[in-house]
C-alpha cells in the first residue's frame, strides 16, 4: 500500500491505482450535466480525474469527512440540501446525480 510521508495509507495514491485499473473497464463516463457535475466535486475532493458513472465514491478514497464536504459543495452549486444519510445510501456518481435531479424536480 502507498503511504503517505507521516506513515498512512495514502488514499489518493490507492485512489490513483484504481483509476488506472478502471480505465480499461468499459465504464461509462458521466451522462448529463448533473453527473458532470458530481463527477467534477468528487474529483475536485478526491484529487482523482477520469470518474466514470458507475464509480462508488467510498471505494475511491471518500469518507464521511469528505461526504460532508460533498454535502457542502452540492448545497453551494446546486442548491439542494443532501444528507449524509442520502450520499451514503447513493454512492456512486449516477445515484448522486439522480438525488440532485430529484431535488430539482420538487420531488423530495
Amino acid at each position: 500500500m502507498p503511504l503517505t510521508p507521516n506513515g498512512k495509507i495514502d488514499r489518493r495514491a490507492v485512489a490513483d491505482l484504481f483509476s488506472k485499473e478502471r480505465s480499461g473497464g468499459g465504464s461509462q463516463p458521466p451522462r448529463g450535466p448533473a453527473e458532470e457535475a458530481v463527477a467534477a466535486v468528487w474529483e475536485e475532493l478526491l484529487g482523482i480525474s477520469g470518474i466514470h458513472r458507475d464509480d462508488n465514491f467510498f471505494s475511491l478514497g471518500g469518507d464521511s469527512l469528505i461526504a460532508t464536504r460533498m454535502a457542502q459543495a452540492l448545497r453551494e452549486r446546486h442548491g439542494v440540501e443532501v444528507t449524509l444519510r442520502q450520499l451514503f445510501s447513493a454512492p456512486t456518481v449516477a445515484e448522486t446525480a439522480a438525488l440532485i435531479d430529484s431535488f430539482e424536480e420538487g420531488s423530495l
